[in-house]
């Protein structure tokens, strides 16, 4: 997928496609060719799509840069990939929880730090808190769907918060 087809999708300019792609860590260190236009994958997308969303948010790039570091280390086991939420931990560092299909309407799983013990798990239906809960699988969901109006919506809320 090209720049501009990437800029459609997820709904950013291509100003601020190239600002992320040079500082996503995630997006700007893969192989690309020299002199070719980036091609950029599903999963760029969601990335990027993620990014531009935490920093609508307020999010500085350090911090989204730790967020989808920790989103690709899972991203690259195929059985947890695009079906989980990013949620921010007490001590500022992000945790990657998983959606358990048992329950209707996608109850995300995830860690809860502060409780440190094993059991210690909490679920949620929400797919975004800004600066704190950013679900993966919802964005890839709707990326899949094409559905701009719900991704564009979710940036939105973020950027009045």
């Amino acid at each position: 997928m090209n720049g501009k087809e990437v800029v459609e999708k997820i709904g950013i300019t291509y100003p601020q496609l190239r600002y992320f792609v040079r500082k996503i860590d995630a997006v700007s260190k893969k192989e690309s060719s020299q002199g070719h236009e980036h091609d950029f994958t599903f999963r760029d997308l969601v990335y990027l799509k993620l990014a531009s969303v935490m920093r609508s948010d307020g999010l500085g790039l350090d911090e989204i840069n730790k967020a989808i570091e920790m989103l690709n280390f899972f991203w690259k086991i195929p059985q947890f990939n695009r079906v989980g939420v990013l949620v921010k931990s007490e001590n500022g560092g992000w945790s990657y929880g998983l959606f358990d299909n048992y329950y209707i309407d996608h109850e995300a799983i995830y860690f809860d730090p502060k409780e440190g013990k094993e059991g210690s798990y909490k679920k949620t239906t929400l797919t975004h808190v800004p600066g704190f809960l950013y679900s993966v699988a919802h964005i890839a969901e709707e990326l899949e769907k094409g559905d701009q109006l719900k991704l564009n919506l979710m940036s939105e809320v973020g950027a009045v918060n």
